[in-house]
């Protein structure tokens, strides 16, 4: 996998893990949607991407958590 489809992947990846999250705080609590959209997911995507990215400094199979367990690596130019 190229380092432009890994880097894709892991930024996909915590926006999935969001919509996941949004969808199962929706099934449970009344929560007004604009709120939802605007602060809960960005906020869940966040704090899931930063975790995650913490956690694979120390065992680096935890990046499988962002689609790829692999950070991506850009050539200069």
């Amino acid at each position: 996998m190229n380092d432009v489809t890994v880097g894709t992947v892991r930024t996909v990846a915590p926006a999935v893990a969001g919509a996941v999250a949004a969808w199962l705080l929706k099934q449970g609590v009344d929560i007004d949607p604009t709120v939802l959209q605007l602060v809960v997911f960005p906020a869940f995507v966040g704090l899931y991407y930063r975790l995650v990215r913490l956690a694979e400094g120390r065992w680096p199979w935890v990046g499988v958590l962002l689609g790829v367990a692999k950070t991506p690596s850009y050539a200069k130019g």
